[in-house]
C-alpha cells in the first residue's frame, strides 16, 4: 500500500469516526461538514440534495423536536 493510499484510508476513518459521534450527539454543526456539497441524506422518507439543504433540515427537525438547534 502506497502512502497516498494510507493517507486516503486514514483521512476516511476520521471522517466516519466524525459523522458518528457528531450524529450521535446531534451536533449538527459538526456533522453537516461531512456531506460534500452535493451530498444527498435519505432519511424516514425525506431526501435532501446538498449541504445547505441537509443543514437547513436537521436543524428545523431539531427545532421542531424543541432541541433548540440554531440555524
Amino acid at each position: 500500500m502506497t502512502l497516498d493510499e494510507r493517507l486516503a484510508r486514514e483521512g476516511i476513518r476520521a471522517t466516519i469516526a466524525r459523522y458518528t459521534n457528531a450524529g450521535d450527539n446531534a451536533d449538527y454543526e459538526d456533522l453537516v461538514p461531512c456531506y460534500a456539497e452535493d451530498g444527498v441524506f435519505e432519511f424516514a422518507g425525506n431526501r435532501w440534495e446538498g449541504r445547505q439543504a441537509i443543514g437547513d433540515s436537521l436543524h428545523a427537525m431539531a427545532k421542531a423536536r424543541g432541541h433548540g438547534a440554531a440555524s
